[in-house]
């Protein structure tokens, strides 16, 4: 007696475990933004996990493999501190931390390695960001 797999149980088991992903990167995202939050840092999700947050009716639809957030520029050794004591390090192969934020990106990667931030301090075409900042809403 063969066992058939349909697709849609492939579907199902490829969903659930997209979803199995998102929430681990999104309860990372949730603690992170939580310090930030408490510390008077701002920051804004954006790319795939604004997405999965706000576009998808499931976690499951779109894997992220990495979390873009924007960070306001005036607080970048705040989240600098922050992302280290959550365990996250500057990418080993590139000298980052206080050097890449004026470049205006950065690369955070836990320390188990089960998540990358990419980290920004601006969107190239947006000339003054106080706008999005004013928009912000704090959780606490």
């Amino acid at each position: 007696m063969s066992i058939t797999i349909s697709s849609s149980d492939l579907w199902i088991e490829r969903y659930e475990k997209i979803a199995e992903g998102n929430r681990y990167r999104l309860d990372l995202l949730k603690q992170l933004w939580d310090r930030c939050d408490a510390s008077g840092v701002k920051l804004l999700p954006l790319k795939g996990i604004d997405l999965v947050l706000r576009a998808y009716s499931g976690k499951g639809y779109r894997p992220m493999y990495d979390l873009d957030l924007l960070i306001d520029p005036g607080q970048h050794l705040a989240a600098a501190r922050i992302l280290q004591d959550m365990k996250f390090y500057p990418k080993p192969s590139a000298h980052w931390l206080v050097e890449s934020f004026r470049d205006e990106e950065a690369e955070y990667v836990a320390v188990d390695r089960s998540l990358s931030l990419d980290i920004t301090l601006g969107i190239w075409y947006v000339e003054d960001m106080a706008p999005t900042w004013s928009r912000t809403v704090s959780r606490a």
